[in-house]
């Protein structure tokens, strides 16, 4: 996690340059009472106390390193690393997930989608069905700071050797996607809250082999939490491709380090589809904006190759 927030650690990294500032005070963090039983539930051993100790003694010497630059405040903070690093790896903390809000599936009118062409056929009913639903290109391949945005291990995604900084192939995902928009503003307010959707490949390292398949991708962005929103949506356009859907939310020891709540979509207990709440978890680390207040996110991923096998 170090091209996360290096100008602050011990070590000048390779290439010297950063993308992400985490100045941001996490020192409210610790003010919510849930947060150790959040962990326990997650499987997760922490000593927030002494986290949140240590956390607090970087602060101060943040704040005097911002008054005062000088060369022995900056390697005083720069030593004490370690106590950044340990808040960043903090996962966001677990938010219950409401299923009974979940609407109605419309399947009245069926989706005509071909099983040869379901990544653009799934693609393009997202774009009709959503409100303020955007189309992006994303890159296939992204610093590590962005993963690291998303606190995920990257020892999972395949890396890129000799690059400065440390680049890795992530096709279509969530990373891809916050590449986007890192450290930047949103201020269209006609178009918002709005759904970043990208169609393509999505690759991940296992023990030594690439895994790569055929995903949508859809990143809402909105001033609250909008996650029933994109799971009506997201459910809706799958339940007209095939009727036979359940929906499931992941056990908080499932939940992967940025999600609040996640549920998977299936046919017939095959997941076709994942919507996850990220909520501002994200957008503080990467620095994502919106009149002066960070973003509220909720990702979906939509599996077209196993959709594929449920098309008439």
């Amino acid at each position: 996690m170090r091209s996360l927030g290096f100008r602050y650690s011990d070590k000048v990294l390779k290439g010297d340059c950063f993308i992400v500032d985490p100045y941001v005070d996490f020192r409210s963090l610790f003010r919510d009472k849930s947060l150790k039983e959040s962990l326990l539930k997650r499987g997760k051993q922490v000593g927030l106390d002494l986290v949140e100790k240590n956390y607090a003694s970087w602060w101060s010497c943040y704040q005097t390193y911002l008054n005062d630059s000088s060369p022995t405040n900056k390697q005083v903070l720069k030593s004490s690393w370690p106590s950044l690093q340990a808040v960043l790896k903090l996962p966001p903390v677990i938010q219950e997930c409401h299923i009974g809000e979940i609407k109605q599936c419309d399947v009245a009118n069926k989706h005509q989608v071909s099983a040869e062409f379901v990544l653009d056929d799934v693609a393009l009913e997202c774009m009709n069905n959503i409100k303020n639903a955007i189309r992006v290109s994303t890159p296939s391949i992204v610093r590590s700071a962005v993963l690291e945005g998303c606190n995920v291990e990257v020892d999972r995604h395949l890396g890129i050797a000799d690059s400065d900084p440390q680049n890795y192939v992530v096709g279509t995902s969530l990373p891809s996607t916050l590449s986007l928009l890192v450290r930047k503003e949103l201020t269209n307010s006609k178009v918002f809250p709005c759904t970043l959707i990208s169609a393509g490949k999505g690759y991940s390292a296992n023990n030594g082999q690439i895994l790569e398949q055929k995903l949508v991708s859809l990143l809402r962005l909105s001033s609250s939490n909008g996650f029933t929103e994109l799971l009506n949506d997201v459910v809706s356009i799958i339940a007209r491709i095939n009727p036979n859907v359940t929906i499931t939310p992941v056990q908080p020891n499932d939940l992967t380090n940025y999600e609040a709540a996640a549920c998977t979509i299936a046919i017939d207990r095959v997941d076709v589809a994942k919507v996850s709440s990220v909520g501002d978890y994200i957008s503080r680390r990467l620095h994502v904006v919106k009149s002066g207040r960070f973003v509220n996110m909720t990702h979906a991923l939509i599996y077209c190759d196993l959709l594929k096998k449920f098309v008439d």
